[in-house]
């Protein structure tokens, strides 16, 4: 589909207009007036009437609104159901969505936190890279290598977990469970991880995330902790 605006103004008016509001659909002046005698008429202060006219590729004029003013137009959202009744649709139908709850995420994040080890709180760090895919709008799941520096250094992590779409779908809040073996250390990890992500480009992404998990070492020997972390991610796919 072509847009083109069709005025009485002259070609260096049109040209200033467009360059002011930043328009990039072809403007035609009409001087003589002869387009718009054709498609919607003079009146009798010699200026255009408002209107708005489909064509069709043949030159078959579909569809037409002569308008008592210039804001008795159409509105776009209108105009576009227009086109549709006149001409049909044809192709993928338009997602509601933002690409970006759509994809997969490569996030890469790094943050700090606490380990209980017998009576006290240690500090520690963490890191984490890994993928989360989601399943479907409001399910996702995914798959890390994760480090706590103090008790299990190195970790394969799992997750499934519920996902609420903000902003326009260009944002979530989630809650996931995640288990994992610890490869440096004996035993198991589970924990809850609530994060946010706010995707600033259909690229990237920003995430935080809190998180409390038990690595259970065996004979006993449960280490609970937390951490928060700050994280980046690549949005993968279409």
């Amino acid at each position: 589909m072509i847009l083109v605006a069709v005025s009485r103004d002259e070609t260096s008016d049109s040209r200033s207009f467009a360059r002011a509001y930043g328009i990039e659909f072809p403007l035609i002046s009409d001087l003589d007036g002869a387009i718009s005698k054709a498609l919607v008429g003079i009146d009798d202060q010699d200026h255009s009437i408002p209107g708005v006219v489909v064509i069709r590729r043949d030159g078959a004029i579909v569809f037409r609104q002569i308008a008592t003013s210039k804001d008795d137009r159409l509105t776009a959202r209108a105009l576009l159901e227009a086109i549709d009744r006149s001409l049909g649709t044809s192709g993928e139908l338009a997602t509601t969505r933002h690409p970006a709850l759509e994809r997969a995420q490569l996030r890469l994040e790094t943050g700090a936190g606490q380990v209980r080890v017998g009576d006290r709180w240690q500090p520690t760090g963490v890191s984490r890279f890994g993928v989360l895919v989601p399943l479907q709008r409001y399910l996702f799941a995914g798959a890390a290598l994760a480090s706590e520096y103090r008790e299990a250094r190195l970790s394969l992590q799992g997750s499934i977990g519920v996902r609420v779409p903000i902003l326009a779908d260009i944002a979530a809040i989630q809650l996931a469970g995640e288990a994992g073996l610890p490869i440096s250390a004996p035993g198991v990890y589970a924990g809850v991880r609530l994060g946010l992500w706010f995707a600033w480009t259909p690229r990237w992404a920003v995430n935080l995330d809190g998180t409390f998990g038990v690595h259970d070492a065996g004979a006993g020997d449960a280490l609970p902790g937390w951490s928060a972390s700050l994280g980046i991610a690549r949005l993968l796919g279409r």
